[in-house]
Parts: structure tokens; sequence; C-alpha cells
């Protein structure tokens, strides 16, 4: 079947009429600025209350164009009454509620009934302009944090450099250069040959889409001198190619202060090993004369050289009591000595730490009685086995029923215990001179007195608590003090876990 030349044109009019109403786009044909011709995609985009196309027909463009956009679009007007097409163009449009959209557009010359019209095809991009505006300021956030940065922060393809920060600048530079001397430079350049083999690893596991973690190198400043870095990597696109970001910061400093740490914590070793040493000789030196000394006034005493007078028998008595002070201060030495070496060996074995308790109590009676002093205990029952070592743990519960009988003239001495987290937790709390808040660590150094002159006169050597919170801490347990202040009183704690085996 032959079809005649105007059917023809009919049907090709008809097919560019159903791609035109079913575009996505708007499209839009006017003459002399009103319209003649919306598709539905038009009166959507600017239509906003369900308006049909037809409505607006008649109507003048400039109605739909915001008031600050309108000299563009006479312009653009003019320029297609010459005969010109016109390029995407950015406009603001009004739509039928008042609200505004952007949207972009190409314009055409086109003849519409016998006339000419211009043709337009427009299309809403509100959302992509509120992403694009939202990443632009994202960016722009991104780069004033980058610019403001401490660390330094360069980025750098095919190992040159595309940029860097001020902080970069300032620490790779030592001339004062600004950020873009470094730009084209070889990143190879700022880093110390002996690291350059460590730096291509790197590259090649960000290649392979890895960010690198810390990793330390050594730079090399624009005078020559060498500093200290640490640096992470990471690739990113930058500028539309494959680049890589690295974030670094100047760690000379710090490597100064850990190696001059190091050399100190040698050195105080070295000092702990000596001290350790002297006291150990000490202690031996100071024990071999004491045996025979401590012997020979036993046997005075005990008037097996002769009959004593009253005075001989007062002044040995004092003999004796200072020569038990003197083994006493020999035997913590020696103890402490061998615990800070991590010489003293645990004997381990369960020990029900109440019945241990009790013990010690009947051996301190007497003393406590003597004094006028009260000794309770209040120990739950069911606490539980201890893995210790007996005679240590004994040290321990001495040292501390030792120090409330010396510093309490007045009340006694209360023991509690009870389980707490896997532990037993036990209080010996007294009525003696309590201790201020700044005592209260100190007091388990070495050789430490709370007051020199009362110290002096109740006894005491000041490693007794030192020794005690060894042997604790061997046991994996804690021990502490605590005080409300000067004559009120202490309580001593201590925490040993339950059947430790």
């Amino acid at each position: 079947m032959k079809y005649s030349k105007n059917e023809e044109l009919r049907a090709s009019e008809e097919r560019y009429r159903s791609l035109v109403e079913l575009s996505p786009d708007g499209i839009a044909v006017y003459s002399d600025a009103v319209f003649v011709y919306v598709n539905a995609a038009a009166a959507r985009i600017i239509g906003a209350k369900g308006e049909m196309a037809e409505y607006f027909i008649g109507k003048s463009v400039m109605e739909f164009v915001r008031s600050d956009y309108r000299d563009l679009f006479k312009e653009q007007l003019r320029q297609i009454q010459e005969g010109k097409t016109l390029g995407l163009t950015h406009y603001v449009f009004i739509r039928t509620d008042g609200s505004e959209i952007d949207g972009e557009g190409v314009a055409a010359p086109v003849t519409y009934g016998g006339k000419p019209a211009v043709q337009t095809v427009i299309r809403d991009i509100t959302e992509r302009k509120r992403m694009e505006d939202a990443l632009r300021d994202s960016e722009k956030r991104y780069r004033s944090l980058v610019e403001q940065s401490p660390d330094g922060i360069a980025v750098y393809s095919d190992r040159i450099v595309l940029y860097v920060n001020s902080a970069a600048a300032c620490i790779i530079g030592a001339k004062g250069e600004n950020p873009e001397y470094f730009i084209g430079k070889s990143v190879m350049g700022f880093i110390h040959p002996d690291y350059w083999e460590l730096l291509e690893e790197r590259l090649q596991q960000i290649q392979e889409g890895s960010t690198v973690g810390l990793t330390n190198y050594v730079f090399v400043r624009t005078d020559g001198t060498e500093i200290d870095v640490e640096a992470t990597s990471a690739p990113i696109i930058y500028e539309g190619k494959p680049a890589v970001q690295a974030v670094f910061r100047d760690i000379t400093e710090q490597k100064r202060i850990e190696k001059a740490r190091e050399e100190l914590v040698f050195r105080l070793q070295e000092i702990d090993s000596i001290r350790n040493e002297f006291i150990a000789l000490a202690a031996h030196e100071l024990r071999t004369p004491l045996t025979p000394i401590r012997g020979i006034v036993d046997l005075l005493c005990a008037g097996r050289l002769g009959i004593l007078t009253n005075k001989q028998e007062e002044m040995l008595r004092v003999a004796r009591v200072q020569s038990e002070r003197l083994q006493n201060l020999i035997d913590d030495m020696v103890d402490l000595s061998m615990l800070q070496g991590g010489l003293s060996k645990l004997c381990l074995a369960l020990i029900d730490m109440a019945g241990l308790i009790e013990e010690r109590i009947a051996f301190f009676r007497d003393s406590f009685d003597k004094k006028g002093l009260y000794l309770r205990s209040e120990l739950k029952e069911g606490l539980g086995l201890v893995c210790g070592d007996r005679q240590q743990l004994i040290k321990v519960i001495d040292n501390i029923l030792d120090n409330a009988l010396k510093f309490t003239d007045k009340g006694g001495l209360k023991i509690r215990a009870g389980q707490e987290n896997e532990m037993i937790r036990f209080e010996f709390s007294d009525t003696g001179i309590g201790l201020e808040q700044d005592h209260l660590e100190r007091i388990f150094d070495p050789f430490y007195q709370v007051e020199p002159t009362l110290t002096r006169v109740r006894g005491g050597t000041g490693l007794g608590l030192t020794v005690a919170r060894y042997v604790v801490e061997a046991h994996r347990g804690k021990i502490w003090a605590e005080s409300a202040g000067l004559d009120q009183g202490s309580t001593f704690y201590m925490l040993l876990p339950i059947e430790c085996l």
C-alpha cells in the first residue's frame, strides 16, 4: 500500500508528538514568550497542584522564571531569534504554588503552527543541585579541616607531590617554604634512602586497595636534617585520578623522650640491682656478727656466766631488745631483696585464711592485753581457701598486726573478712594515730617513715609494709590503706584470690 506524502507527514508528526508526550523531560514550545504547547512532564515540573498541560497554554513564560533570571532569558531569546541553538543553561523556575526549583534546559528555534517559535527541553535538577551544593560544602569543610590540621597531609601520584597542607610544609620544610614549593617534586626526595624499600612495599599495598596503618619513616627536610615521623596512607581519587593520601606527624621529640626513658629505666634497673646486691651483702655482714652477739647476751641474761647485778640485767635486757630489732631489720632487708629480685619462690598450698588469722591473733593477744587494747575478729564462715605460701602470708598478717599494736594507744584492732568477686577481702581496722592522705600510698615504699621521730619512739624498720605489698602482689592480690586523717584510725585492706591453683 502506498501512502501519500501528506499521510507520511501526518504519521511522522504523530510519532514525534508521541515521543514528546512520553518524554520524561519537560518539553515546551512558546512564541512571543507565550506558551503554545507543553507536554505532561513540563506540566509536572512547573505545576505544583496537579495542573494539566492545557493550563499553561497562553500563559507568559516570564511568569515561571525567577526575576533574577529574566534578563538571561531575554538575552537567550534574542540569540534564538537570530537562529542560534542554545546549550544547557541553568535557571530557577517558579512553580504554580510559588515554590522554586532548579532546572536546566536547552532551546532551539522551530516553526510551530506555521509561525516562528522556540522549543525548550527542561529538566528538574533541584535534588542534583542540592547534592552538588552539599558536596561542595563538604569539600570546603574537608579542605578547611585539612588546612587546619596539626598533622601533615600530602597527596601524591606516581610519587609526585600534588598537594600538601601547611602543617606538611612546616614539617618537611626547614626554610619557611610555602606548600606550593613542594608541588611537582618527587616524594622520594624527602624520604631517607634507607626507607625507600619500605615505601615501595607500602605503595604496592595501596595499589591493591589497602589502607596502610601507622608506619615509621625518617624524612629528610629541605635543609638536609633528618626527622622521625609516623604516617598512615590510603588510596584516594584526586582531581579524577588515582592518588595516595598520606597523613604524618613529626615524632622526633617523642622518639628522643622514649629513648631517654629507656635509658633511664635501664639505669634504674642497674641501680636497683646494685641496691639489692648491697642489701643482701649488708644483711649478710650484719647477720654474721649479730648471731654470736645475741648468743652471748642470752647466756648472760640466763646467768650462765655469773650472777648479774640489777643494773647489768637492765642493760642486757636493752641489748636483747635492740639486737632483736636489728635482727628484724636484717630479716626484712633480706626478704625485700629476694622479693624485688624475683628470687623468693612461693611454696604454694591451700590455706584456711580464717584459721591462720585466728592463729596470729592468739600469738599477739598478750601484747595487745599488756597495752590495754582489744583484738577482735569477725570472720564470716565459709570464706574459702587461698592458694599461697603460709610463711609469707604470716609475715603480711604479722606486719599489719604489729603496726596496729605500735601505733594504737587506745581502743584496739578489729579484723573482718568476707568474699568479694572470687576474692577474699580482709579489713584490719584500728583506732590508732591515723594517716594523712598524702601518706596513704607512700607507706608501702621502702624505708618510708610517716614521722621519723614518732617511728623512733615506737620502733619499726620502715620495711614491713613494703614486704607485705610484695608478698600480696606475688599472690595476685592487692593491699592498700585508708584513713580519715590524724587521730581517726586506719584500715588496711587485703584482697586474695580464692583457690588460685
